[in-house]
């Protein structure tokens, strides 16, 4: 950084403070204005993208490292500000060399960075905090305020989604996913089972299976276990009504196919004995139910949970996962 030789040449105290500046707000703007009262040259050392993406929660920073550092660097209390990637500023520091750096009090003593400033005679000055602000709590006015301004409805399916990506769920789908689409490439049989709403969706999906999504590609084999009605009679007539997609799957299914069944309960018999004969038959098993799990979850190999006890809203949401499933799909076995 020549500029700060230039400025120790000169025989400028300079001060240097860091972070990630994330949507600025007044607690940024009081402890810069600080740090630069303790020098004469404040440099701002800024995380990158990468950086925040590493130490971060899902989908930080909200602003990309350029707006961050413009934003930085027009506040009348900047000198320059400097972009590392690294996740401790030290090298930041070492290139800088600053005779005072600052942090906010949020930090404890002795500070990991302090084993370089300690060497160069830095001094470490912990900077008081402006009570109740910080990013999360500006990105979370932000959400609570858009979210009053939606229908309840709508409200309840965007916090769903939320839900479901912010935990474990979002990990297990995505393993379900490979070992479906795994299946598809080996030429395996996709099998769909549910009742009611979940028997239309059952349809639907192996529609889209035996057609196409969106890509055009060669057809997949794929069977809805709800929609032969001489079997299915026959069936509840003569074994019952739990036995209506087990006993299909006894006749139909090979080992290595896939079964998706879906039961927002988790809990109907009919689907428990499907996953139980497809588990049986060495199938993949994948559940979809909604946030009370039911006995599925304990028969399933992948368990797909989705976090709501609303019936809508978890068939909606079982339905948009299916879409993204056959979106996947469609790329792995796209027509050259």
């Amino acid at each position: 950084m020549r500029r700060c030789v230039d400025w120790r040449v000169a025989g400028k105290r300079i001060v240097t403070t860091n972070g990630t500046f994330d949507i600025l707000h007044s607690g940024h703007l009081a402890s810069i204005r600080e740090a630069a009262s303790h020098g004469d040259i404040l440099v701002v050392g800024i995380n990158s993208d990468a950086s925040v993406k590493r130490y971060k929660s899902t989908g930080r920073p909200f602003l990309s490292q350029e707006e961050r550092c413009l934003q930085v660097a027009y506040l009348p209390w900047v000198d320059a500000v400097h972009v590392f990637d690294e996740d401790t500023p030290d090298r930041f520091l070492h290139d800088v060399v600053p005779a005072v750096h600052c942090k906010g009090a949020q930090y404890s003593r002795p500070l990991p960075e302090e084993t370089t400033l300690t060497p160069m005679g830095a001094r470490v000055e912990l900077l008081p905090m402006v009570p109740d602000s910080s990013t999360t709590d500006v990105a979370q006015c932000v959400i609570d305020k858009t979210f009053a301004s939606m229908p309840a409805y709508v409200r309840d399916i965007v916090k769903t989604h939320h839900d479901f990506c912010a935990g474990d769920a979002a990990r297990v789908y995505a393993q379900a996913t490979r070992a479906l689409l795994d299946a598809v490439a080996a030429g395996r049989t996709v099998f769909f089972c549910g009742n009611g709403g979940s028997a239309a969706s059952a349809q639907h999906f192996s529609a889209e299976f035996i057609g196409r999504y969106k890509t055009e590609r060669r057809a997949l084999p794929a069977l809805a276990l709800t929609t032969d009605t001489s079997v299915i009679t026959a069936l509840g007539n003569d074994y019952g009504y739990d036995s209506i997609f087990a006993r299909q799957l006894e006749a139909l299914a090979q080992p290595g196919d896939v079964l998706i069944a879906l039961s927002t309960s988790g809990s109907s018999a009919n689907v428990l004995r499907a996953l139980e004969t497809a588990a049986a038959r060495k199938l993949v098993t994948i559940a979809f139910v909604g946030a009370k799990r039911g006995t599925a979850a304990t028969i399933a190999a992948h368990t797909i949970v989705i976090p709501s006890t609303n019936t809508p809203i978890i068939q909606e949401m079982s339905d948009f996962l299916l879409h993204r499933i056959c979106e996947e799909v469609d790329a792995q076995c796209a027509t050259p």
